[in-house]
């Protein structure tokens, strides 16, 4: 039997190029192109051209592993509904596959041997993340990676309560040692002036310091890298050792002079000749003076600059503030350099004193066994299987570490000199526009770079090379794929390639409608007013039953402060909801007053702790009554201190026992019941006793199930894994337990996550309402090897990165015109614009998520707008077309398709 060749897949001419195993493919693909299931099609070809699938040789490797998940149930899927198929199907898949050769009864066979083989066994085809590749790696050759036979993964919070150890056995080192750890203790005084002693501050200086790990895993010489990285930004920052602050006495007499014959002088005038003669007279320091010559910002005041006179002086002050600046800067990167390489070196220490890896440590690892082509070559030939086909999804999120692995994997099957039937391959699919994930390390231009390396790499090799665009979308209607191009065509430096409507979707009807930006003040709407009016919006679309609850998509940039409201809000009008992605347990009242009853036990004279407790749900004690408490704490302290000279003072909790005595006693018992229990056994005590649970649901209604719920699962989770008494379970719980990530994708409820979550998912309508806020600057930004050639110093390209630490300086924005901070605004310029990139990509895939609506808000307070954010940008580019207005008032625009 023959069936002649046809494209039965329904597979466009580019789809047909990336499945086709007979030849490599760089494919770059739009947003809901069909990307999985191009990944699949090569898949089933690949299998198909193997005589048995004892040693498949693929190696598939997805950014995530719910990917991963979906690729394996696909395969799986499409074999199972082949091998139920008859002959006639099968000999038609089977046509499309070998085209343009005709199908033999042996081909239908061999088929039919591969499906059954693979329903036998999926697990024959090694569908991975990168981590879990390397993982994998790195357990069958860990002396090879000179690492602990024994070592095993650290879970994610685990890693945070491991770096906060490090955290503070590094202070506690530095304290003890001194002579020894003068450069660590020197560091820590300047970092404490420049953030503030609070939890948060402190965590976001962890946050730094582990940020820049990686630099000092790679460095093996960390002694000549600070070498290296202080002179280089030194010289980079033009220090000088000269001091341009030097004062010229007679010079500053001479304008005090000429200002004092200044004829109605104004008060600037006055203002230099009193600051400039408490200079000379050393009454007031140069951070005072500079004030009489410069703004707050740091730039030239310019009724100064039109006097002659005082030119030249204004020009001194100016460059001095701006040496002091790049000083300031210097020494405080320094600082963090230092303490970021101690917390390294501990964070490294206590790892391996635990046996434990993070997901860092894979790939950094992986990548320093990978480093020798002979020593990979030998790893990879004791592999139970040879890798001859490599597919890479989501190749925009990979980062430049992980595509130093996947390019060492790729030249050495590329090295293979012999093979039947089918080459070794090559497979890399991804979308430039949708690389969001930069603060996991993803670099757009590192995938841009890939494309020249694997050409050079398959070509050499003497085989097939492609580059096929996926760009029919298979998943939006007309008008929300002509917005996203009319919008993004029109942003400067966004390399957008354009969308086509698939045929299925061409007339099916749909729109995009956007909301003028509403300013809170001038238009008196606060946030809750704001979110009533989406939630309404929701509700309406689902009381005419355009879309159910599962249909419905709100995304936001950030989870707070808008969803947990919207969620509130939504649930309070009956709407049934999925709930956010991920919750942070600490955020919720009943967890809150769980914790501090916990504190209280743990230290009973805790009387802030107590009366939170009190004033809980858990008592109901009101302001009343605890004012009374505290009250009669102080006073009863007073006349101990004044009859008996007594300093041991009482708590709120010895009070109770006079004025409480019932709770007194209840408190009791539980404190004995946090000495003897574990947390679950503690917590289930505590809320089934006298109803307590009931009560806290009836006080704070039918939103904390969920969080009470989630957090009795992790209290369980504690104590099977875990020991340790109530005092090691805190500390456990809000140092890495506190936040739950959650799949909302299988809810039958509306879901509400971040546009950073919603990657890889659609929905019949979507809200994007979290429009109106810039993305926040980062305080360390890098110093590129451009930036370095461009003042003349040549990158020393076998050490880490260089960086610069730029928190509390000010530098002025017109600094480089004149030469004096050019290369600070060169750096940050570098770091705004990758940072702004970022962002419009997000909004890319926000607006992208969509199949028929899609809604675009915005509301702006104190920390909202400006021109560039996405609601103004949109606004701006699409009310150009004046016939998009839909009410009078012009405040909501809307493009459809006319159905």
């Amino acid at each position: 039997m023959a069936v002649a060749g046809k494209n039965h897949s329904g597979f466009t001419v580019s789809q047909r190029e990336a499945v086709n195993p007979m030849q490599s493919a760089f494919v770059q693909a739009n947003a809901g192109t069909g990307k999985t299931t191009v990944l699949t099609g090569r898949l089933l070809r690949i299998l198909f051209s193997l005589d048995s699938l004892d040693s498949t040789g693929i190696l598939c490797l997805t950014y995530t592993k719910a990917g991963a998940g979906e690729m394996r149930n696909r395969i799986l899927q499409e074999m199972r509904r082949l091998a139920m198929a008859d002959d006639d199907y099968v000999s038609e898949l089977v046509a499309d596959i070998i085209f343009p050769r005709a199908v033999t009864d042996a081909d239908i066979q061999h088929a039919r041997k591969i499906f059954y083989a693979y329903i036998d066994n999926p697990d024959i085809l090694s569908i991975k993340t990168i981590h879990g590749f390397c993982e994998e790696i790195l357990h069958r050759f860990p002396i090879e990676a000179g690492l602990s036979p024994s070592w095993t993964m650290a879970t994610d919070a685990t890693q945070n309560i491991l770096k906060y150890d490090a955290f503070v056995k590094m202070i506690n080192n530095a304290k003890k040692n001194l002579g020894k750890s003068e450069n660590i203790t020197n560091a820590f005084d300047i970092i404490l002036d420049i953030v503030s002693e609070n939890d948060k501050s402190l965590g976001e200086l962890l946050t730094l310091l582990e940020g820049q790990y990686k630099c000092f895993f790679e460095s093996s010489d960390n002694v000549n890298y600070r070498k290296y990285f202080i002179e280089t930004t030194r010289k980079y920052l033009n220090i000088q050792d000269i001091n341009i602050e030097v004062m010229d006495v007679k010079k500053l007499q001479n304008i005090i002079e000429t200002a004092k014959n200044v004829k109605k002088a104004p008060q600037y005038i006055q203002e230099i000749i009193t600051k400039t003669e408490q200079y000379i007279d050393k009454t007031i320091d140069f951070e005072k003076y500079k004030k009489a010559y410069l703004t707050k910002d740091g730039k030239k005041i310019d009724n100064v600059a039109k006097r002659d006179f005082l030119v030249g002086e204004q020009n001194r002050v100016y460059e001095t503030e701006q040496l002091n600046n790049r000083r300031c800067i210097f020494e405080n990167t320094t600082a963090l350099f230092d303490l970021a390489a101690e917390f390294a070196r501990t964070y490294k220490q206590i790892k391996s004193e635990r046996n434990l890896l993070d997901y860092e440590d894979l790939i950094l690892y992986t990548q320093h066994l990978f480093e020798s082509q002979e020593n990979m070559g030998w790893v990879l030939s004791q592999l139970n299987t040879s890798i001859n086909h490599i597919l890479v999804d989501e190749a925009q999120d990979t980062s430049p570490t992980q595509w130093n692995i996947i390019v060492s994997l790729v030249n050495t099957i590329m090295s293979v000199a012999n093979y039947e039937n089918v080459p070794p391959s090559t497979f890399v699919v991804g979308d430039t526009k949708q690389s969001i994930f930069g603060f996991q390390g993803a670099d757009p231009v590192a995938f841009s770079n890939s494309r020249g390396v694997f050409e050079h790499q398959i070509k050499e090799a003497r085989l097939a090379f492609k580059e096929p665009v996926l760009d029919v979308n298979y998943r939006s209607v007309a008008p929300i794929l002509e917005t996203v191009d009319e919008f993004f065509n029109a942003l400067p430096g966004f390399e957008n390639n354009p969308h086509k409507c698939s045929a299925a979707n061409q007339n099916k009807d749909g729109f995009v409608e956007v909301h003028k930006l509403i300013d809170s003040v001038k238009d008196n709407i606060d946030l809750n007013a704001y979110l009533d009016m989406i939630a309404d919006n929701v509700m309406d679309l689902i009381k005419t039953n355009y879309a159910k609850p599962s249909e419905i998509m709100i995304l936001v940039r950030d989870r707070n402060p808008m969803a947990p409201v919207i969620v509130n809000k939504l649930k309070l009008r009956g709407i049934d909801v999925a709930g956010s992605d991920r919750i942070r347990l600490p955020d919720f009242p009943v967890i809150r007053d769980l914790m501090h009853l916990v504190r209280f036990c743990i230290d009973n004279t805790n009387d802030y702790s107590l009366c939170c407790v009190l004033k809980s749900p858990l008592f109901r004690l009101n302001e009343r009554d605890i004012f009374n408490l505290c009250k009669r704490r102080n006073d009863i302290n007073a006349e101990h201190r004044k009859d008996t000279g007594d300093v041991t003072p009482i708590t709120v909790f010895d009070v109770l026992l006079e004025q409480w005595p019932d709770i007194y006693s209840y408190l009791t018992d539980v404190i004995e019941w946090a000495k003897d229990l574990s947390a679950y056994s503690f917590f289930s005590r505590v809320l089934m006793h006298n109803a307590v649970r009931a009560s806290m649901i009836a006080a704070l209604g039918n939103q904390i199930i969920e969080p009470l719920e989630e957090f009795m699962t992790i209290c369980l989770s504690y104590e099977r894994t875990e020991p340790g008494t109530m005092r090691d379970f805190i500390k456990w719980f809000i140092t890495g337990a506190s936040e739950i990530k959650r799949d909302v994708n299988s809810s039958d409820g509306v879901r509400v996550i971040t546009v950073h979550s919603s990657k890889g998912l659609q929905s019949k309508v979507v809200f994007l309402i979290d429009t109106a806020k810039m993305p926040k600057s980062d305080s360390i930004v890098p110093i590129g090897a451009h930036a370095l050639r461009k003042y003349g110093i040549v990158p020393n390209v076998t050490m880490s990165d260089l960086w610069l630490w730029t928190k509390g300086v000010s530098i002025p924005k017109d600094a480089e015109s004149d030469g004096s901070n050019g290369c600070i605004l060169h750096v940050l310029s570098d770091a705004e614009t990758k940072r702004n990139a970022e962002y419009y990509r997000l909004l890319y895939v926000a607006m992208t998520r969509a199949c028929q609506r899609l809604y675009i808000y915005g509301f702006r307070n104190h920390e909202g707008g400006g021109p560039d954010t996405w609601i103004s940008k949109l606004w701006d580019v699409l009310s150009r077309n004046q016939t998009r207005f839909v009410n009078d008032e012009q405040t909501i625009i809307r493009i459809s398709n006319g159905k």
